[in-house]
C-alpha cells in the first residue's frame, strides 16, 4: 500500500468518524427537543408533562383533572419482562391504598402495539383492577423523556414529580410506602 492508498484510507476514516459524531449529536437534541422546551427534564421537583389518554373501558383520563391525588403513573409494555414482574406489587400497592380511601391512584399507560381487546386480556391475565391508560399516539413517552420502560413516576398533590425510577421495581418495599405516606399528608 502506498503513502497515496494509506492517505485515502485515514481521510475517508475520519469522514465517517465526524459523520458519526454528528448524527448522535444531531439523535440526542431531537429526542431531547421534542414535543417540549428543548432542553427540559423530566425529574424529580418538576411538573408533570400534562396529557389525556383513555382508559380500557373508553373513558379519558386528563392528568389535570387528577390534582389532588398522589400519582403513580407507570409507563410499560406488555412485552417487557421487567414491567410483567413488577405489576403484582403494584396491584398489591393499589389495593392496599383502596382499602384506606386515601387520595391515590395508579395510571399505568402502556406504550405497546397491543390492542385495547388484547390488554384487557392482559389484565385479567394479571389480575390487575388498576387503571391501565392505552397511549395509541406513542406520545407519552416523548412527553416524559422516557430513557425506557418500565419508568414509573410518583407524583405529589400538586402535580410535581417526587421520585423517578427507571427499571423493574418492588413497589412492598417500605421506603416506597412511606414516600406515598408522606406524601398523602402532604397538603394539595
Amino acid at each position: 500500500m502506498n503513502d497515496m492508498e494509506k492517505g485515502k484510507g485515514r481521510l475517508i476514516s475520519s469522514m465517517l468518524s465526524i459523520v458519526v459524531v454528528v448524527v448522535l449529536v444531531w439523535a440526542i437534541f431531537f429526542t431531547i427537543g421534542r414535543k417540549r422546551d428543548k432542553y427540559f427534564l423530566v425529574t424529580e421537583g418538576v411538573a408533570t408533562p400534562q396529557f389525556s389518554l383513555p382508559t380500557l373501558d373508553g373513558n379519558i383520563i386528563t392528568l389535570t383533572e387528577q390534582r389532588g391525588k398522589v400519582l403513580f403513573i407507570n409507563l410499560w409494555a406488555t412485552w417487557c419482562p421487567a414491567c410483567i414482574e413488577e405489576m403484582p406489587s403494584m396491584e398489591r400497592l393499589y389495593q392496599d391504598l383502596k382499602k384506606r380511601d386515601v387520595p391515590f391512584d395508579i395510571l399505568a399507560i402502556n406504550i405497546d402495539s397491543s390492542n385495547v381487546a388484547e390488554l384487557k386480556q392482559f389484565a385479567r391475565k394479571m389480575n390487575i383492577t388498576f387503571p391501565i391508560l392505552y397511549d395509541r399516539s406513542k406520545n407519552v413517552p416523548y412527553l416524559f423523556k422516557s430513557l425506557g420502560i418500565p419508568e414509573t413516576y410518583i407524583v405529589d398533590k400538586k402535580g410535581v414529580i417526587r421520585k423517578k425510577i427507571i427499571g423493574g421495581y418492588d413497589w412492598d418495599r417500605p421506603d416506597t410506602r412511606q414516600l406515598i405516606d408522606k406524601l398523602l399528608k402532604e397538603e394539595g
